[in-house]
């Protein structure tokens, strides 16, 4: 998910496999004793009989599943960028492209994020119209309890453990840029060149 904000751009990812949990076989023992059962009852219009009889004998134990959890979000900071004009959000779905821009002091600023499935991959590009213009931190953080971030240079790694559950997972972020890197506060720092 892409948010649009201005000066705190918020990008929330996930993973289709990240849940509460940990691997468990749902099946009903001697499920398959009912199936015909079953069948007859809904056949011959008994379907609060055949309810009850799935309920009891036929339907996964437990009956729920576990809860899907979100991964984590990537943050883009953009200091003294408040006061901004012009702005605009577009997504292009067949290209799975979502793209926000806005004017701040008569500077253009672009953010496209791409994602791509088949790639696995979701890619950021950040312009401005003006060279040396283009200013901003980015950081990984996540809703989870457990969870490590670290990082130097133009990388920084995020790990996470899923509270009751037994999955874990590890997001990173690769920054390239013409410009200037700087690692601090758990922040990916990209200063402005004057």
């Amino acid at each position: 998910m892409v948010f649009g904000i201005v000066t705190r751009e918020r990008i929330q990812f996930n993973e289709e496999t990240f849940w509460t949990g940990a691997p468990h076989d749902y099946s009903h023992p001697g499920a398959a004793e009912y199936l015909d059962t079953l069948r007859m009852l809904i056949l011959n219009g008994k379907t609060r009989e055949a309810e009850r009889i799935a309920m009891e004998y036929f339907m996964s134990l437990p009956l729920g599943q576990k809860a899907y959890q979100p991964f984590g979000d990537l943050y883009l900071e953009f200091p003294e960028h408040e006061k901004y004009t012009d702005y605009e959000r577009s997504l292009d779905i067949s290209q799975a492209l979502c793209r926000t821009r806005y004017k701040v002091d008569g500077v253009t600023y672009t953010r496209e994020v791409l994602a791509s499935y088949p790639d696995q991959v979701i890619a950021i590009k950040l312009t401005a119209s003006q060279k040396k213009s283009l200013s901003f931190g980015l950081m990984l953080d996540t809703p989870h309890e457990k969870k490590s971030i670290s990082g130097n240079g133009n990388q920084q790694t995020l790990s996470i453990e899923v509270k009751e559950g037994a999955l874990e997972g590890m997001a990173r972020i690769n920054v390239e840029t013409d410009g200037e890197i700087t690692y601090s506060d758990h922040q990916i720092i990209i200063p402005c060149l004057h």
